[in-house]
């Protein structure tokens, strides 16, 4: 990533979230009290959001990641049961579940 130009701190964390993450630009517009004119002030705020751009795995992860399947590491495991067992629902959800469900068939 250093040799792509993204400096350490937060300049370069910055560049980097423009190009591979995700960003919300806030526009606020407030109109001036101002007679004379019709000036308007603005203020721009940049806020980061979870998420990235799939191009990020093909630039900087894939080169560095490891795939393993289950069948790879499956000789070593113990084995394996599931089970089913049902639970009772206590008598406020299944009012609530009864209602709901009548209410969804239109009853």
């Amino acid at each position: 990533m250093a040799q792509d130009g993204y400096a350490w701190g937060g300049e370069g964390r910055s560049v980097f979230q423009g190009n591979y993450g995700v960003c919300e630009e806030i526009v606020k517009r407030f109109t001036s009290d101002n007679a004379c004119s019709k000036a308007s002030k603005a203020s721009v705020t940049i806020k980061r959001k979870p998420g990235c751009s799939p191009l990020l795995f093909g630039k900087y992860l894939m080169e560095n990641t490891a795939f393993v399947s289950l069948e790879d590491i499956a000789a070593n495991l113990p084995a394996y049961n599931e089970s089913v067992i049902p639970v009772e629902m206590d008598g406020e959800l299944s009012t609530a579940y009864t209602t709901f469900s009548k209410r969804s068939k239109g009853a």
